[in-house]
């Protein structure tokens, strides 16, 4: 009776089990049914980068799940045109849209806040404050405007005429005829300035005195030396209107106290790099200045993730970071590859293309062709019948640019070494990789398509030996048995 209740309280428990399971063991991960995305950022000028981190998107699963994604795929990752424009999400076979607004800079605005000038000076750049404005209404002060006549050569009054790209804009200057200098004064109340750079104009007071007992700042002075020369205390220059002031500046080591980049390339495939064009890197020196730098360093730009990659950027002993969307790899594109021929002495001749990342110059890989005694010890190793060969070496025309590897290698091959012609029945094409040309380190069997073209992956640079060989077949071993009566 005991055995009969034991066996009925298992048996329930088994079966109460079941009832809650929280779902079936075999039950697949629950797909994603549709996704939807909001942009939250300002309009961005026509030709730049849409910001990623403004585009909020959302997978709703078929368990009714949601997450927030981060490795989606952007139909465009720039502004095309001004006005709306319909960006296409795509994650993981689903399609939303988001709308990017683009803007272009419509007008330039200038205004003068500094004193009358004489006939002689110049319109100083602290004295003008320039806007731009952008065809959907916003507007931003700019500092890299050109300044067509900004020297003054009428009295009374003198239109200025201020450039940016293909913007211009004029503003009226209050002017006096020329006076007569009776005394020059140059005050310097900067920092130090670095060695080999002019004195900033910004910081340099020269002050004429006229002889109507009146005064004026001076920005049209001629700087002798023209560059601080050398490091600590340098006797300095100006004159203007005859007359000559000395000043003392300190010339100074210049160092980078930060720098900030920006980043306005697209996604980038895994395995591939940053390109260095698609980064903007500026510099604020010791002495307060800014520069855009383009010597600068990555600790590492090849993309390793599918979704945020982190990438570092140094400078001067700085260092920043930005964030580079990586994308899953489509495949090798030849629309920008090394392109070479390799022949060997019976007058085959393949034709080889190493698929080149976007940031290199198709000339980085070059391929020659070997004399074929130079491989004749490796040959001698291969365990099959060779019928032909063809040995080549793929180099880097920088042995310093490694880091590009791998790469992908497409050759065409002659009619001998496909097996798929009539003739070659019974054969292989195979490429061999040596180091050395002393030992084979790696063969390859590859696949070779309809057009008889095979395609592989290059690791390294080397010797690469592009055979056609047949499989070695080895007689039946007899019967040990056999040999006794």
């Amino acid at each position: 009776m005991k055995g009969k209740r034991g066996f009925c309280i298992l048996f329930f428990c088994m079966f109460l089990c079941v009832l809650i399971r929280p779902g079936r063991m075999d039950a697949a991960d629950p797909t994603v049914t549709y996704i939807s995305a909001v942009y939250q950022g300002d309009a961005v000028e026509v030709g730049g980068s849409i910001p990623r981190d403004k585009i909020s998107v959302t997978a709703t699963y078929s368990d009714n799940t949601t997450a927030e994604i981060k490795d989606f795929v952007m139909s465009t990752e720039r502004v095309l045109a001004e006005g709306s424009n319909k960006v296409m999400i795509i994650y993981r076979g689903k399609v939303t849209e988001i709308y990017v607004f683009g803007k272009k800079p419509s007008s330039l605005y200038a205004m003068y806040t500094g004193d009358t000038l004489s006939v002689g000076n110049k319109v100083g750049a602290g004295s003008l404050t320039v806007t731009l404005y952008y065809t959907d209404g916003s507007s931003k002060e700019i500092f890299d405007y050109h300044v067509v006549n900004p020297v003054i050569i009428s009295a009374n009054s003198q239109k200025v005429q201020i450039t940016y790209n293909n913007l211009k804009t004029e503003v009226y200057v209050y002017t006096q005829a020329a006076k007569t200098v009776s005394m020059l004064t140059a005050v310097y109340e900067g920092e130090g300035v670095p060695q080999g750079y002019v004195v900033p104009e910004r910081n340099l007071f020269v002050t004429a005195l006229y002889t109507d007992g009146t005064s004026e700042r001076i920005y049209n002075y001629q700087l002798l030396p023209p560059l601080v020369e050398e490091l600590g205390n340098n006797k300095m220059k100006v004159a203007f209107g005859g007359k000559v002031a000395e000043f003392t500046v300190k010339g100074v080591e210049l160092t980078a106290q930060s720098i900030e980049a920006v980043y306005k390339g697209g996604s980038v495939e895994i395995g591939d790099y940053v390109a260095a064009e698609d980064v903007t890197v500026t510099a604020t020196y010791s002495d307060g200045t800014k520069a855009v730098v383009t010597d600068f360093k990555f600790s590492s730009d090849r993309i390793a993730l599918i979704g945020e990659n982190t990438i570092i950027i140094n400078y001067g002993g700085q260092s920043t970071t930005i964030n580079v969307n990586g994308i899953a790899k489509s495949g090798a594109s030849y629309s920008n590859a090394a392109t070479f021929e390799v022949k060997n002495s019976d007058k085959d001749i393949a034709k080889v293309q190493v698929a080149m990342p976007k940031r290199m110059e198709k000339d980085a890989i070059v391929g020659k062709s070997l004399k074929p005694d130079r491989v004749k010890g490796v040959i001698n190793k291969i365990k099959a019948e060779v019928l032909s060969y063809i040995a080549f070496d793929v180099l880097l025309a920088d042995e310093k640019q490694d880091d590009v590897f791998p790469l992908t290698m497409k050759i065409e091959l002659p009619r001998k070494f496909n097996p798929e012609v009539k003739g070659n029945e019974g054969t292989s094409a195979c490429l061999y990789y040596t180091s050395n040309r002393k030992s084979v380190i790696a063969k390859v069997n590859p696949e070779v398509n309809e057009k008889g073209v095979i395609e592989v992956t290059l690791f390294r640079p080397g010797t690469y030996i592009l055979v056609k060989e047949k499989e070695i077949v080895e007689e039946d071993t007899p019967n040990p048995d056999e040999d006794y009566l």
